[in-house]
């Protein structure tokens, strides 16, 4: 019976261990983690810290894995070996020791991760463990060296110590202890200093130490929060005590420095200047660190490598390398190259630095060829005693984009404008050209070249036909002045250069924006009188004879018989200035008026007036002077002429012309007025004109402007000179009308005198002339 009892019990648990292995899911056992655990690289050199505490092996953590589910498929000690797990996404948590609410050098530590597991592939997990509770550390110093000392605490206190209290617990930290106490992360302790004098014997002092760091801000206790309170001690006369927190130090604590090797993590490959381990770099562009670092606390065992480089120079160095291995002249090639190769066994030197050899790497300068790729390819790495995994060994690629050689032409003069200019295209010299342009957009500056900015606000873009990327307007205002000395006091210097795709730059061109130079005397104040003959007058638009004569009239053609006329022929011929002085719009406008005074009128005993065509003409003002010449006959002056030179100087190109204006056609008839602008050229060929002209009668001011319509596309000269023309009629000669009247002129704000008999026909008064620039 004996027998059958144990065969009984055996066949009943082998059924019971079938039936419990039939209800535990399918575990891939191809897939599923590998794991290190490792640290951040903080320095710790406290004391009462976990580097004096002793280090944690990594077989002394536990592992904790959660399944998304909610599932805890793993929930014990660490191990290197593969963890089995199904896909799925997971949360992994290392950890050691115990997270007590208050004790006596009791550092708990942690660390988090989450991963996916992928159907038949292995998951390497780093998980970044570190002291995960806080810290509060006592030293007792001498208020004068600053040297941890306690002679002066232990000549006047029999005993003392600091209490600490985390919610309803406490703790005492004796003086003679080397011990730090330890709380969870988010507490607000209470320090207090406690002891006992020997004089008086046997009285208390306490002291509360505040917590705040150097700002005076409350400290805030995260994970390795280490707060190190140095406490100094002083007597006062009449049995007291003072305590002063001489300094309050915050450090970040981590697990130890002396990690031994079999909790060391694997290694891996860490890319510095490199985005998805590919790093694009212009030939003219500043260079990045570039470096592939190998992380190892006692340094590198060795690293396996292949270089396929396309760069022509350095192809010699392609190949496959091991570190170990490696020749004297191998390495040195490298070293002549640029490239630094890390050192075995050496823990300061586990890094493959490129940046010396990024410079001397050329792109194509064919641009259709995007790059010239330089490759790198990490086939193995050992440290640690251990392997680094299949996802670290990867390629890492150096890309590099040729220089493209291009320059700024000087920009033609006839694109330069008050508010704005044209680039001329850069001039591609190395590079494929139509790419090249395509990528060029350009800048300017208003201060030496020391702040650059797109034209327009927009940067380049990606288009051969976008011309509108070669123009830059400034909009309503010009930019401020920034004149050399002795120059105009509006002058604006511009720089310019040309940029391909927002990086190399072209030279810089230097111009100078035209002025926007307003017409002397436009508010026609300025006149002189000019007393020819007893009370007969003529005007001129200028203030005396030294000042700038900018403005004329044709009354130098309707006065003309002064020339070489007798007082009683003057009298006879009767001129009269055509242009003279009316109060305006504020101070004095322009009234110019059609006439038929003139050399070679008769009139006899005032009953008739003998007129001559010749002498019908509008009242006209303008800028730049006349030529006027006259024969000797004065009953017949038909031979007579009056020519407009059009030689008032101007530097820039206006886009309208603005004044306000009154008009009076003879008898309120159809008569019209006229307004012409000209810019011509330093050869006086007309650049741009336009001319308006209407009639009715137009009793207030009124405000006309006339544009100069510029063509887009269209090259305009530099302008040298300025015409402007307002004549009183349209209609000269016999069918220009007037009437005899008696007219009244004004020689000062406060004196008129009339002339009779006048001619006149219709009158057109002018004031307030500007200059629109808006190009």
């Amino acid at each position: 019976m004996k027998y059958s009892y144990r065969t009984y019990i055996l066949l009943l648990t082998i059924l019971l261990l079938f039936s419990c292995r039939q209800e535990e899911p399918v575990v891939d056992m191809e897939s599923g983690f590998l794991l290190t655990l490792g640290e951040a690289s903080v320095i710790v050199d406290t004391r009462n810290t976990p580097i004096e505490l002793g280090t944690p092996v990594a077989d002394k953590f536990n592992v904790r894995i959660v399944r998304s589910t909610g599932e805890v498929i793993y929930d014990r000690a660490y191990t290197s070996q593969l963890i089995p797990a199904s896909a799925d996404s997971y949360t992994l948590t290392a950890s050691y020791g115990t997270n007590v609410a208050l004790g006596l050098d009791a550092p708990y530590y942690e660390g988090v991760a989450t991963a996916t597991v992928e159907k038949g592939k292995q998951t390497a997990v780093r998980i970044e463990c570190g002291v995960a509770n806080s810290l509060v550390t006592v030293r007792y110093i001498d208020a004068n060296t600053k040297e941890e000392s306690t002679a002066r605490f232990d000549r006047f206190l029999s005993d003392y110590k600091v209490r600490i209290e985390v919610g309803n617990r406490g703790l005492y930290l004796p003086h003679d202890t080397k011990q730090s106490i330890y709380f969870p992360v988010g507490s607000i302790p209470k320090l207090q200093f406690q002891g006992v004098l020997r004089e008086p014997e046997g009285k208390e002092v306490r002291y509360d130490i505040p917590l705040k760091d150097k700002e005076g801000r409350n400290i805030s206790f995260g994970a390795g929060t280490h707060v190190i309170i140095s406490l100094s001690y002083a007597a006062i006369d009449g049995s007291g005590a003072a305590i002063t927190v001489e300094q309050i130090e915050v450090k970040t604590e981590t697990i130890s420095e002396n990690i031994p090797v079999s909790w060391l993590p694997r290694p891996w490959v860490e890319g510095i200047g490199f985005e998805d381990r590919v790093l694009t770099h212009y030939e003219t562009e500043e260079v990045p660190v570039t470096q592939l670092n190998f992380p190892a606390a006692i340094g590198l065992d060795d690293v396996k490598f292949t270089i396929a480089f396309d760069d022509g120079t350095y192809k010699s160095l392609n190949g496959d390398y091991v570190l170990s291995e490696m020749t004297d002249g191998q390495k040195r090639a490298f070293t002549d190259a640029g490239i630094s190769l890390p050192e075995i066994g050496n823990p300061e030197k586990t890094t493959m630095d490129f940046t010396n050899l990024i410079d001397k790497l050329s792109g194509n300068p064919d641009t259709t060829v995007p790059t010239v790729d330089n490759i790198i390819k990490i086939t193995g790495v050992t440290a640690n005693n251990k392997e680094a995994v299949e996802e670290y060994l990867q390629d890492y690629k150096i890309a590099i984009k040729a220089k493209p050689v291009f320059s700024m032409p000087a920009l033609d003069e006839r694109n330069i404008w008050s508010k704005s200019f044209t680039s001329e295209d850069a001039v591609v010299q190395e590079g494929y050209a139509n790419d090249i342009m395509a990528g060029i957009g350009y800048e300017y500056s208003l201060d030496g070249g020391n702040t650059w900015t797109s034209y327009n606000g927009k940067p380049w873009i990606d288009s051969v036909t976008d011309a509108d990327k070669k123009s830059h307007h400034f909009g309503s205002s010009r930019p401020t002045p920034n004149p050399e000395s002795g120059e105009d006091s509006n002058t604006v210097h511009v720089w310019a250069r040309g940029k391909f795709r927002n990086f190399v730059s072209s030279n810089t061109v230097t111009f100078t924006l035209e002025i926007p130079e307003q017409i002397p005397n436009s508010n026609l104040d300025e006149w002189s009188l000019d007393n020819y003959q007893g009370s007969r007058y003529s005007y001129d638009p200028w203030a005396g004879d030294d000042e700038v004569k900018f403005w004329d009239t044709n009354n130098q053609f309707t006065t003309r018989h002064r020339t070489n006329s007798s007082s009683v022929t003057m009298a006879n011929y009767n001129g009269m200035p055509a242009v003279s002085f009316v109060p305006g719009r504020s101070g004095w406008a322009a009234e110019l008026r059609s006439t038929a005074n003139g050399k070679a009128n008769t009139r006899i005993s005032s009953r008739w007036h003998s007129e001559k065509d010749y002498n019908k003409v509008a009242g006209e003002l303008y800028t730049g002077t006349a030529e006027v010449t006259t024969g000797n006959n004065d009953a017949n002056a038909s031979s007579d002429t009056h020519t407009r030179l059009k030689n008032a100087e101007h530097p820039s190109r206006p886009t309208a012309l603005k004044f306000f204006y009154k008009y009076q056609p003879h008898n309120g008839g159809s008569d019209a007025c006229s307004a012409l602008i000209q810019l011509l050229d330093s050869n006086k060929e007309v650049i741009i004109e336009n001319t308006i002209s209407g009639g009715g009668t137009v009793s207030d001011w009124t405000e006309i402007t006339l544009p100069l319509n510029y063509v887009s596309g269209t090259l305009y000269e530099k302008c040298a000179y300025i015409h402007v023309l307002f004549c009183s009629t349209t209609t000269t000669g016999s069918n220009m009308e007037y009437s005899e009247q008696t007219w009244t002129l004004y020689k000062s704000a406060t004196e008129t005198y009339t002339f009779s008999p006048a001619y006149v026909g219709s009158v057109l008064t002018i004031d307030d002339i500007i200059l629109v620039y808006d190009k």
